[in-house]
Order: C-alpha cells, then sequence, then structure tokens
C-alpha cells in the first residue's frame, strides 16, 4: 500500500504539471500580431510592390527582390546575373538597399545606386543616368 507522503508528492506534481500546461497552452493561444492575408486587397498597399524584378542595367542582367518590412519599408536585395535559380550563382555580386514608399512610389536606396518602383516597373539610376 503506498504512503500517504508518496500520494501527497505525486498530486504536487500532477499540479504543477497541469499549471504548466495551462500555462503554455496560454501562450501558444496568444493573438498574432503579424496576421497573414489571403487576399490581395486586403494586404495594404506594400503588398504592391513587393516581388522579384529582372532586367537589364548597362551590359549585365540583374534580378531584384523586394521584401516588404511593413510600414511603407522594403528590404532590397539585386542579383548580377539574374535572379537565383535564373542566372545568379553563389558567389556573384548582390547589392542591398532600403526602400521607403513614398506617394505611391517606392524609393530605393542603395550602395552607388537608387531605384524607383512605380506601377509594377522597377527603374534603376545610377547618378543622374537612368540604368534600366
Amino acid at each position: 500500500m503506498p504512503s500517504a507522503n508518496g500520494d501527497s508528492e505525486m498530486r504536487w506534481h500532477l499540479t504543477l504539471w497541469l499549471i504548466t500546461c495551462v500555462f503554455c497552452g496560454g501562450l501558444l493561444l496568444a493573438a498574432d500580431t503579424n496576421p497573414a492575408f489571403t487576399n490581395p486587397a486586403d494586404a495594404g498597399p506594400d503588398f504592391a510592390s513587393l516581388g522579384e524584378y529582372v532586367g537589364n542595367v548597362g551590359e549585365h542582367r540583374w534580378g531584384a527582390q523586394i521584401v516588404a518590412l511593413g510600414d511603407g519599408k522594403f528590404d532590397v536585395v539585386g542579383h548580377r546575373g539574374g535572379l537565383p535559380g535564373e542566372g545568379w550563382k553563389r558567389g556573384d555580386q548582390i547589392s542591398r538597399g532600403k526602400g521607403e514608399r513614398k506617394d505611391g512610389v517606392v524609393e530605393v536606396d542603395g550602395d552607388g545606386w537608387t531605384a524607383k518602383v512605380k506601377d509594377d516597373v522597377m527603374t534603376v539610376f545610377h547618378g543622374q543616368q537612368e540604368s534600366g
């Protein structure tokens, strides 16, 4: 026959385990602050500008990936040779930039270049010269 002391210890462990499960379960059910959208119209204006762009800049083919960060901010990565899987290879040149939406246009500043994205077209500038 088990001792009363052993039963008390078992209840204590069971109670702690249940409290832990309830606490952790509550964390898992907490509201998500980063919702997912299934309808582009609900996703906001940043959704329209994110994506991948390909074109020639001077004599070189470039691919650009634009990632929306929210609140009108963007990260941009340019890949010389094209997009990954479509010409760019690991070790090829990449160029990074930061973008911001201003009056419906995403303006990007990179290292020695700028770009504008409007109406699904990305235009790249080197200084004052339009490159593509």
